[in-house]
């Protein structure tokens, strides 16, 4: 509805004969924004024939408003329904014509009246039908009946409502009436009470329309993320790009429009998307790179940004780029997993027929003379097993005594471990006092 007063609403309600009820309550709002609700139910005086300049000019716009209120009921009314008030010179007369036709006289109206009184009684809640749809039924019937001049309370629709529920609800239903009192509860908090309870575990999409978008979304970004094999850690940026992309496309209620151009009042461009998580190649301008220097980036497609331009990451130092410069290629993907190291097992010992050969070390070799085997970052092997060939020569020090190996076995097959005994002086008083010398 536009915000001027002289304008007119943009979706007028239209009489079909069956939503006669509906149709005069949304009418009464539009008169009363218009401002013509006391014409149309009441009509206005004729212009007397020695009337002043200043009742004429009052006469004139009053007309002016009755035309404008007959305006109105012509643009909201069908082709069957016009035909009964085209010869209408008022709104009064018209809308009066409407409401004999569809309403009724007063005893039209206790006719149908008992009609629907009758139907509120036998009404109960259906097999397999939910909280939402039982009560959508019970309050159209009520308001129809309001309509039609009857008294009917809340607290009677909520003890209806308690009456009529499947056997399933018979818990709850003695859980509300012992917990809450009925005389101040109100419809719509039965309603939530009763929908909590109804709602299964494990399955959001009873919550309604916004559950089961926020399913499609996670659908799409799981898509998303397994088709160009993503890490997981990226799944915030695919929902954003997959909730960018519902956004520019029909949907089943509006066919031939989309919510973006709802919202901003202009079609979308949808040129310039991409598949998400391709690789890109971002332009480097000269001011940043030397003369040799690659002039492109590669990156990975992650997002759209709001001021039109492309949303990337660098995949080795997780940088966030945002740049309209970008060439993408929607064919290639990022290989995540050709940087994983690969381990290599090695075998340090030599086995022949199942029996461990140890390796012989020569008398005057000291340990650490056989260097280790070196890998590369990438688990690709670098050196073989190498011996120095450089002379050894025992140490300086050690030519006045003779060194034995302590893993030299003797004739007996004993391996021999030499301690060395000192005569030395006593090293406390008591071998001192019993010391001969």
């Amino acid at each position: 509805m536009n915000s001027s007063n002289s304008s007119l609403p943009s979706n007028l309600p239209i009489l079909d004969s069956k939503n006669w009820d509906q149709w005069c309550i949304r009418m009464n709002v539009i008169f009363g924004f218009q401002d013509v609700e006391d014409l149309v139910k009441n009509g206005y005086n004729a212009l007397a024939a020695d009337a002043t300049e200043a009742q004429q000019a009052t006469f004139r716009e009053v007309k002016k408003k009755d035309c404008k209120a007959l305006f109105l009921i012509h643009q909201c009314v069908d082709s069957a329904n016009f035909e009964k008030i085209s010869s209408a010179t008022s709104s009064k007369q018209a809308w009066d014509i409407l409401n004999n036709a569809h309403g009724g006289g007063d005893k039209v109206k206790k006719v149908r009246l008992q009609s629907l009184r009758k139907q509120y009684e036998l009404l109960g809640m259906m097999d397999k039908e939910s909280i939402g749809d039982f009560f959508t039924r019970l309050q159209t019937l009520v308001n129809t009946m309001k309509n039609l001049g009857d008294q009917i309370s809340d607290q009677q629709v909520i003890e209806k409502v308690l009456r009529t529920l499947n056997p399933q609800f018979d818990h709850i239903v003695v859980a509300i009436e012992e917990s809450k009192d009925l005389s101040t509860m109100s419809l719509n908090e039965l309603q939530s009470s009763l929908e909590a309870h109804e709602q299964s575990p494990y399955t959001p999409q009873h919550n309604g329309l916004a559950e089961r978008r926020n399913r499609t979304l996670l659908n799409m970004a799981r898509c998303m993320l397994k088709g160009k094999g993503l890490p997981k850690n990226l799944w915030g940026e695919a929902v954003n790009a997959a909730a960018y992309v519902l956004n520019r496309c029909p949907t089943q209620k509006k066919k031939d429009n989309t919510p973006e151009e709802l919202w901003t009042g202009h079609k979308p461009s949808v040129k310039h998307l991409r598949i998400f998580g391709s690789i890109c190649y971002r332009h480097i301008p000269d001011e940043k790179r030397r003369e040799l220097d690659d002039k492109s980036e590669q990156l990975i497609l992650i997002g759209y940004d709001a001021t039109g331009a492309y949303k990337m990451q660098n995949p080795n130092s997780k940088k966030v780029v945002i740049s309209r410069d970008v060439v993408v290629d929607e064919k290639s993907q990022w290989k995540w997993k050709s940087n994983a190291n690969k381990h290599i097992q090695v075998n340090l010992k030599d086995t022949v027929n199942n029996e461990t050969v140890q390796p012989v070390v020569d008398q005057h070799e000291e340990v650490g003379e056989i260097e280790d085997m070196h890998t590369s970052s990438d688990g690709e092997e670098v050196g073989d097993v190498r011996r120095s060939t450089r002379t050894r020569f025992p140490s300086v020090r050690l030519t006045d005594h003779e060194t034995i190996l302590d893993n030299v076995v003797n004739d007996d097959g004993d391996l021999v471990h030499l301690a060395f005994m000192a005569d030395v002086e006593p090293v406390n008083w008591h071998e001192a006092l019993s010391d001969p010398n």
